[in-house]
């Protein structure tokens, strides 16, 4: 299994990224995929319209000044080229704006999704979503979800691992939270621009403010 990288470079936190770190060598862009949800209120719409501003901000200055993205990765594609792009039009998030700017500029977006596990996981993912009363019957299909994420990452790792060359600059869509670990060959960037903090704010505090299970009975 390929060994885990250090402690990611922070892009949001470099107020002025120096080029020598971005020479040489695979590199990828993590950008952490946030959704709009339905259920979300107005502020937090707005602030999850902010991120991704910031986000294409800090990705098309890097790639003005600094690099030049080689290769594009999304979580939920499982096409490349033409049908990857078209995939990614059609979701309700901000990262597809980026992967349009993206390719006018030349990087190809590839499929890391397998289909086949990709369908398998939001199958899984559906049946955790139903209000169930057996915690025998839970616990297995929180089982199987979990075999069948583990099995979805460890794919996109062969991907990127594969799929990057030795000298090209990837970017990488993924929700926070996953369990990929990059090859130790590639050095990774993690785009956190100051509304990510507050999004996570904001969910920490709607979380906190949320009822008990024995308040709600």
């Amino acid at each position: 299994m390929p060994k885990k990288k250090d402690t990611p470079n922070i892009l949001g936190k470099m107020e002025k990224p120096e080029a020598e770190k971005f020479k040489g060598g695979r590199k990828l862009i993590f950008v952490p995929l946030i959704f709009m949800m339905p259920e979300d209120e107005p502020g937090v719409e707005e602030l999850i319209k902010k991120y991704w501003e910031q986000v294409k901000e800090q990705v098309e200055k890097l790639q003005e000044k600094l690099v030049s993205i080689n290769k594009i990765y999304h979580e939920f594609i499982s096409r490349e080229g033409d049908e990857g792009v078209k995939a990614s039009d059609k979701m309700d998030v901000g990262s597809k704006e980026i992967v349009k700017s993206l390719i006018n500029k030349e990087a190809n977006i590839q499929a890391l999704e397998n289909e086949s596990l990709l369908n398998e996981f939001m199958d899984w993912s559906k049946c955790l979503s139903l209000r169930l009363t057996s915690e025998q019957v839970f616990a297995k299909l929180y089982q199987f979800y979990g075999e069948s994420l583990k099995k979805r990452e460890e794919h996109m790792t062969k991907i990127i691992d594969e799929n990057l060359g030795s000298a090209e600059f990837g970017i990488l869509f993924l929700r926070e939270g996953h369990r990929i670990q990059f090859p130790s060959d590639i050095e990774v960037f993690y785009v956190s621009p100051p509304s990510l903090d507050e999004i996570k704010r904001w969910l920490r505090d709607k979380r906190s403010a949320s009822p008990s299970p024995e308040e709600t009975t």
